[in-house]
């Protein structure tokens, strides 16, 4: 028979996230190791990721400049701090908003653990957080972008991903064009290198790397 129950599988996070009795704080661990691709402003330097990125990716979605859709059907209301951060937003210009400026309701508990409070319980919460708008995004290589005259507009067309495949080329309406990451080795969690980092999860040797 088949199994049409729906399961998810945690790819950053290092397991699914543990959520208080009132349901309403969800604490996420994430994965060591994950490494984005040597790009500036970083490169030579591994950059790994971190629950800051996380944060950033749920800052730029409650700016006000950013006019993010998701705003209304993810946060307002819901997560606690959001509208609060959303109003001040729209009181400065783009280039002004300050994203020091906390959402009380996301914590950072340290590099790899981000803690999010709700407003009330929200079940379908866990599913949201599945959503790319959220995918983590380095503050520095934002500011890198926009910095060097890169419209932040434009940077939603030309994502930093993790995984196997980079984009290498968006044309909007004509082509993408993908190209391997070399840094990928079949986990998000497993560094390119060939000795690994020396961290909890070292590399995988060249027979179980994919891709090859």
């Amino acid at each position: 028979g088949f199994d049409n129950s729906t399961h998810i599988i945690p790819a950053l996070a290092s397991e699914l996230p543990t959520i208080s009795e009132d349901r309403t704080t969800y604490t996420i661990t994430l994965r060591p190791n994950v490494r984005y691709p040597d790009v500036e402003p970083w490169i030579g330097t591994p950059r790994h990721v971190k629950a800051q990125d996380f944060e950033f990716s749920f800052k730029r979605m409650a700016d006000y400049h950013q006019s993010s859709r998701h705003f209304d059907h993810f946060m307002r209301d819901r997560i606690v701090g959001a509208n609060e951060f959303f109003e001040y937003s729209k009181t400065v210009e783009p280039k002004d908003v300050n994203y020091d400026r906390p959402i009380e309701g996301i914590k950072i508990i340290n590099d790899l653990t981000i803690e999010i409070q709700l407003t009330q319980p929200f079940p379908q919460f866990i599913y949201k957080l599945m959503m790319s708008v959220i995918s983590p995004m380095p503050r520095e290589w934002y500011m890198h972008k926009t910095n060097n005259n890169t419209d932040p507009d434009r940077i939603q067309w030309s994502p930093l991903g993790t995984g196997p495949y980079q984009l290498a080329q968006y044309r909007q309406e004509q082509d993408v064009i993908f190209e391997w990451n070399p840094l990928y080795r079949g986990r998000p969690d497993v560094d390119g290198n060939p000795s690994g980092l020396g961290g909890v999860n070292p590399s995988l040797t060249f027979e179980e790397t994919l891709p090859h």
